[in-house]
């Protein structure tokens, strides 16, 4: 092993085995410290961290994930770990995890509204989690979502996986599903990306967990929002300042072009895209999705694909996780 190939490593699991890496590490901090021939103090160092790491992932039945978040008293081995604009994001087994750093404590705050219509939380029971928990400690909160274990937070599958068009499709279309039931319950949901959406590929259903924070009702002031989600907005929604449905509209689009290869092309850079799909992605979005959905539901997808059959995508873990 070089010290480029040791240093490029992550993950415990890729250089350790869980009933010998006690052996494997003293054996392998022979050849790298920096007083012997060819050694590397670096090097040296990135093992030793991937050898505490092994620790801590063996005491906590962890082995196989990327590392162990440590919440107060509460341990969550976690498969992977994303940034965001307001903290991080890790990816358990059973869960979604967003912390949110003590700086950025104020949008923790709004997230509470969502619940306090009680026909919200009886209409959207099982797509909006409203069933989450809060875990504070000194660095900050942590939100924590359940999750099936073949449910994958879309940001993770995009690491390691090009999506192929047909399943994109039934993505949209599920997404297309929950704006529908965001405009029944007078909500705006202003960051539909791969940090909020889950699917799980081998039931086609899409969730949202995250970005709740920056929801508003319908009519309300827009108040924030992520950068990716304000970059894509026409200049009429921006200079308006109002909660709309044209911008979940606006997010579904932007969300499928990504999907597809380029989140902000145009109709030339989507070339490779089946040209119905191309046509769809780049049209601008509008104020129903009500009329969004049936048009795509009822035209666009057969147009593309021809009459509606179930695609099977057998996705798997370690195909995300790697």
């Amino acid at each position: 092993m070089t010290i480029n190939e040791l240093l490029a490593i992550d993950n415990p699991s890729k250089i350790f085995s869980r009933n010998n890496y006690k052996k494997e590490y003293h054996k392998l901090s022979m050849q790298f410290h920096p007083d012997h021939s060819g050694g590397n103090a670096k090097a040296f160092a990135h093992l030793y961290e991937l050898y505490v790491k092994a620790e801590e992932l063996d005491a906590n039945n962890g082995w196989g994930a990327f590392g162990v978040l440590k919440i107060g008293i509460n341990i969550r081995p976690y498969l992977s770990v994303n940034d965001f604009e307001l903290g991080k994001i890790y990816t358990c087994a059973d869960s979604i995890i967003y912390f949110i750093d003590d700086t950025k404590k104020y949008a923790i705050k709004m997230l509470p509204t969502l619940s306090d219509v009680d026909h919200i939380h009886g209409k959207l029971h099982g797509i909006v989690p409203f069933d989450y928990k809060v875990i504070s400690d000194y660095n900050g909160d942590y939100l924590e979502f359940k999750k099936s274990s073949d449910s994958y937070l879309l940001r993770d599958v995009l690491k390691n996986n090009k999506i192929e068009q047909r399943h994109v499709a039934w993505i949209i279309s599920r997404l297309y599903n929950l704006g529908c039931y965001m405009q029944w319950s007078n909500l705006v949901h202003c960051d539909i990306s791969v940090n909020t959406v889950i699917i799980n590929p081998s039931k086609h259903e899409v969730s949202l967990m995250g970005g709740w924070w920056y929801s508003k009702k319908i009519g309300e002031k827009l108040t924030s929002m992520p950068m990716p989600t304000f970059k894509i907005l026409p200049n009429s929604v921006i200079h308006d300042k109002i909660a709309k449905m044209e911008i979940v509209s606006e997010q579904i689009h932007a969300l499928g072009r990504e999907l597809l290869g380029n989140r902000y092309g145009n109709y030339i850079e989507l070339s490779k895209v089946n040209k119905k799909f191309a046509e769809w992605a780049t049209n601008p979005g509008t104020d129903s999705l009500y009329d969004e959905y049936d048009t795509w539901d009822t035209k666009t997808l057969n147009s593309i694909f021809g009459p509606r059959k179930f695609i099977k995508w057998d996705l798997k873990s370690e195909e995300v996780y790697k």
